[in-house]
Parts: C-alpha cells; sequence; structure tokens
C-alpha cells in the first residue's frame, strides 16, 4: 500500500486505470512518482478508484 492510507472501492489495474482515465501508462508512472495512491509493485499495480478520484480532485485545487 502507498502513502494515505487504507483503500475503498473498486480496485482496478494499470491498463484499466489508462482506459479509465484515457492516460498513457507513463503518465500513470508519473503521477504515481507524484503521490497518487497505489499498491502493489511492478506487474501487479494496483489502485483504488476512490482514492485516485480524491487524489486528482486534491491536483485540480492546486
Amino acid at each position: 500500500m502507498h502513502k494515505g492510507g487504507g483503500f475503498i472501492g473498486d480496485i482496478i489495474t494499470e491498463k484499466q486505470l489508462c482506459e479509465w482515465l484515457s492516460i498513457s501508462p507513463s503518465t500513470a508512472w508519473r503521477w504515481r512518482k507524484a503521490g497518487m495512491p497505489y499498491m502493489g509493485k511492478k506487474k501487479s499495480i494496483r489502485y483504488s478508484k476512490k482514492e485516485v478520484e480524491k487524489w486528482l480532485k486534491l491536483q485540480t485545487k492546486k
């Protein structure tokens, strides 16, 4: 688990994240490095849609 607490809601793969947000895998990688919450390592990275939505809202407020 990445910093920021627990994961609640639908858990999705990186491929699903990219399709959902219409982003490339390299953008997902950059967002993880910028603090987007995730869990797992390398090929088993997963995301909570709820936590990603929260993180994205915080980014738009900056």
